[in-house]
């Protein structure tokens, strides 16, 4: 019978403690004891208070009972009201102080018998060191008197430890009914938890966490606090500065960075929990987009700079008729209008805000060189087409001979220019200018000078060599030409006339060698004047 009792015996131990069938320590969740408002707990036929030691209870938010202003300030390893803990300590200081406290077993201890016990205990308190390592005794009554020691509990610091004890019985144990928990003078203070899971109330978890969040400038986040238990809970929330605090909601949005910490309590049961999480703010890239104007024939590079190097993305608009030139930072074009852009960084997915560059396409323009005499000036003039600029908003760079004139306005007298200038210049005369128009674009024209004399010829031979074949008015503007022959006879009139004449009549014949007469009529309303030219056939 004895050796299956022992058997019996080995069993409950081996499963007695953080079970719900921890039955070889009578009272494991220290029940039977009744705490006072202040000094020791009275002892039970099941828990001894042997020397000084105090009865703490959990209620969910704060300790209660237990020696007074012993300054307790943190909680159990459970969230469960009436879970109790055991203190053993000195006063308020919770330094060494030789104290102890008897559990009762179920049933006596056998020889040779291996018991295994798991204690959750943890070194608390002002003056605490920080290694509490209780001694762990038995006797076969509720005192220290006689008792054996085991041996001496791994040393634990501030956090809640589970540490399994095991022995073996021996003789002198044999028989004992009693488990004894005792600091020694030259250890630390510290709390023993109850030996239950469970004592009797369940409470809901009142775990929580908060999400932390990486987001980009300008951007929000939703911080929200997440229960592991369902129930009626109120939020006691802790931002950064500049932000007005949320008040007692779950969650909410910002746009601040920072740590977001939230206190919870369950309002039925008075348990409460806290969590914290952060909030991190990535830049948004930084953008621009050149503007450019251009000339009708040129082009562009329409380009997006970035103020910080890095990996990007280009996502761009563009004209009208322009096919998108696709994830490129730069491109070359010549079609006008409006340029955006949008940056996205490769490494934070953040991106930019809109920009935009204009390129402005200016349209051609054209002109002619206007050859005329005014007076005995030979004159050129560049004269717009169509008004397709404006000769007063324009440069004007003119060259003779691939050699820059002087003179640089839209008008030019080239016949003072040639007699100013010490070369002498021979026919025919090579002419350029180059026109640049208030929206710098340039364009260059030339001609071919035959001859710069401003005054009537005396004589022309139509003989058809190239030379003096015609009577040439072209640069003095004539409104009409009248000829007359000797006898007054008019033969040949023509109105705006320039160089038609050759020796012909009004019929289209031949007119002999001969002195002929003219008057010519200008077209700015100068006085007619007349004179007199030789035809030579």
């Amino acid at each position: 019978m004895k050796k299956h009792t022992n058997q019996i015996i080995v069993l409950l131990f081996l499963i007695f403690n953080n079970t719900l069938y921890s039955q070889n320590i009578v009272d494991d969740c220290f029940n039977t004891v009744t705490s006072v408002a202040s000094g020791d707990f009275n002892s039970s036929s099941d828990l001894a208070n042997i020397f000084s030691s105090d009865v703490i209870e959990w209620d969910g938010n704060n300790w209660i009972g237990g020696y007074p202003a012993t300054n307790i300030t943190i909680p159990p390893p459970s969230n469960q009201i009436s879970c109790r803990a055991i203190f053993l300590g000195n006063g308020t200081t919770w330094t060494a102080g030789g104290e102890s406290v008897g559990l009762r077993l179920d049933g006596p201890l056998v020889e040779g018998t291996t018991y295994t016990f798991d204690i959750t205990y943890i070194s608390h308190g002002f003056g605490s060191n920080g290694v509490f390592e209780p001694s762990f005794y038995t006797n076969s009554s509720a005192t220290l008197s006689s008792a054996t020691l085991v041996g001496t509990l791994m040393p634990v610091g501030f956090v809640w430890e589970t540490n399994s004890f095991s022995f073996v019985a021996s003789s002198s144990q044999d028989g004992d009914t009693w488990v004894i928990l005792k600091t020694e003078s030259s250890g630390t203070s510290g709390l023993i938890n109850s030996f239950c899971q469970n004592c009797n109330i369940n409470v809901p978890n009142c775990n929580v966490s908060v999400n932390s969040e990486t987001i980009c400038e300008g951007s929000s986040a939703t911080i929200a606090a997440s229960l592991s238990t369902p129930g009626n809970y109120t939020f006691q929330w802790t931002v950064p500065t500049g932000l007005p605090n949320p008040g007692n909601v779950s969650s909410f949005s910002t746009d601040i960075d920072g740590i977001y910490s939230v206190i919870v309590t369950n309002v039925d049961t008075n348990c409460n929990a806290n969590a914290s999480g952060a909030v991190s703010v990535n830049p948004i890239p930084i953008v621009s987009v050149n503007s450019e104007s251009i000339c009708e024939g040129s082009s562009a590079t329409i380009a997006a700079s970035l103020s910080t190097p890095g990996n990007y993305t280009f996502q761009w608009t563009v004209p009208t008729g322009l096919p998108n030139p696709g994830n490129v930072s730069s491109f070359s074009t010549d079609i006008d209008g409006i340029y955006s852009v949008i940056v996205t960084n490769v490494d934070t997915n953040c991106s930019s805000n809109n920009a935009s560059g204009m390129l402005d396409y200016f349209s051609d323009f054209d002109f002619t060189i206007e050859q005329y005499c005014d007076q005995n000036d030979f004159i050129l003039e560049v004269v717009p087409i169509n008004n397709s600029f404006s000769i007063q908003d324009s440069s004007f760079i003119w060259q003779l001979n691939n050699s820059n004139i002087i003179e640089s306005d839209y008008m030019i007298s080239l016949s003072s220019y040639l007699n100013f200038t010490s070369e002498i210049e021979e026919l025919p005369l090579n002419i350029s200018v180059s026109v640049t128009t208030n929206n710098n674009c340039t364009k260059t024209d030339s001609l071919l000078i035959e001859q710069v004399f401003c005054s009537i010829p005396q004589g022309i031979s139509p003989n058809d060599n190239g030379k003096n074949d015609f009577f040439d008015l072209s640069l003095l503007g004539i409104k009409k030409l009248e000829i007359f022959n000797r006898w007054g006879t008019s033969v040949y009139q023509k109105n705006n006339y320039t160089n038609e004449w050759h020796g012909q009549s009004n019929s289209g014949n031949k007119l002999p060698t001969s002195t002929y007469f003219y008057i010519v009529e200008f077209k700015n309303n100068s006085k007619p004047i007349s004179g007199w030219v030789y035809l030579n056939r």
